[in-house]
């Protein structure tokens, strides 16, 4: 649509994530956060799993 030539796919999508990598970056620097992503913890039941239990064929 917008009548881009294919060569120059790669780098207009370089560009793109270059910006929105640096804008995560100093979004990062501003909060003083040390990490990204935080820490998972499954706060679900446990199941045992036994090899019985199992019916596959």
């Amino acid at each position: 649509m917008l009548s881009i030539e294919p060569c120059l796919y790669t780098a207009l999508f370089a560009i793109s994530r270059t910006a929105g990598w640096i804008a995560h970056h100093l979004e990062n620097r501003q909060s003083n956060r040390k990490l990204i992503r935080p820490a998972n913890i499954y706060v679900g039941e446990r199941k045992e799993i036994n090899e019985s239990d199992n019916h596959s064929i």
